[in-house]
């Protein structure tokens, strides 16, 4: 067994594997703030648990002989990481602090939605949910988080992927102020148009949505209230990249942008409209030259960053 006696000053500790050892007695952690397990039998997590009153962080990837709430977690405990197949094994009654949850539901293919009621809804100030491979029906369930401010979204089963009966799910979410897709296999205009409906949005991020044309981005120039925006725009139109840039300056709130995909000269130009930039990611794009992007930071009185990757550049013209 582990050492405990020895980790009282420990920050932060990462357990491997004490499955199948015999549950030993784990002095007081006072110090310990952030807990990753990999596997490990229930007895023992929860004497390591037990030990470590303030634990603020708690990542797990597999707990042996599961069974119904048979895991206690610290009062005080704020982000937690685990499959979903898990939850039903926490004891989430006495977190009524935790406002940070990620869920990895490729472990089960029933996801979020063989939980019903989900035990998320015992969490009451939750408010940033990460959801790895979840289907519809899991953003039907998450939809009753109504303390919900951050949503992201990754992945996605091929199987059952994401489509616009999840981005109707997610659109009830009014008071949402980020959401990220990252994965929207089956998401359509009409899904975008649902989006729309979210006016308290300050932060979105969309990559690969292959089926959505430039109408989309109809939908996005709703979204007064944007701040940040992150787009992979060859996929919404590698034809129309530069109108899709043109219709996008009227978000006059945009500060921080990030752009993939291919982008030539005159589509980077129309980056100079955007007149609040202060934050200018070009890391997952490529095509432009180093002269056209000079002249389009020379036009941004407040870009204060901005991130490129040099080999994405092409060459100037002699």
């Amino acid at each position: 067994m582990v050492e405990f006696a020895r980790l009282a000053p420990v920050v932060a500790l990462k357990v491997d594997d004490v499955t199948y050892q015999k549950p030993a007695a784990v002095p007081k952690l006072p110090a310990l703030k952030r807990l990753s397990v990999s596997a490990i039998a229930a007895d023992n997590l929860n004497n390591i648990l037990s030990a470590a009153e303030n634990l603020e962080s708690f990542d797990v990837t597999r707990i042996v002989d599961p069974r119904p709430a048979a895991v206690r977690l610290p009062a005080g405990l704020r982000e937690l990481s685990i499959p979903v197949g898990l939850l039903g094994t926490l004891n989430l009654q006495a977190c009524r602090h935790v406002d940070s949850v990620k869920l990895w539901c490729s472990v089960t293919p029933e996801g979020i939605s063989r939980l019903a009621p989900t035990p998320l809804e015992s969490l009451p100030a939750i408010r940033e949910l990460v959801v790895i491979d979840g289907t519809d029906q899991d953003l039907r369930l998450t939809a009753r988080l109504s303390s919900l401010r951050a949503l992201t979204l990754q992945g996605g089963l091929p199987t059952m992927p994401l489509s616009d009966d999840g981005m109707s799910a997610i659109a009830d979410l009014k008071d949402l102020e980020a959401l990220s897709i990252d994965g929207g296999w089956d998401v359509t205009d009409s899904g975008m148009e649902m989006l729309a409906k979210l006016r308290n949005l300050r932060r979105l991020s969309l990559t690969d949505f292959p089926r959505v044309t430039p109408k989309a981005i109809e939908s996005i120039t709703k979204m007064r209230g944007l701040r940040a925006l992150e787009l992979r725009l060859d996929q919404v139109s590698s034809t129309h990249t530069h109108a899709v840039l043109e219709q996008l300056q009227s978000l006059d709130q945009i500060s921080d942008l990030c752009v993939h995909g291919l982008i030539v000269d005159s589509d980077l130009n129309q980056l100079a409209g955007f007149k609040n930039l202060q934050v200018l990611d070009l890391e997952q794009a490529s095509g432009y030259t180093t002269a056209m992007l000079s002249s389009v930071i020379d036009r941004l009185p407040k870009l204060t960053e901005v991130r490129i990757v040099s080999r994405y550049l092409v060459p100037e013209r002699q």
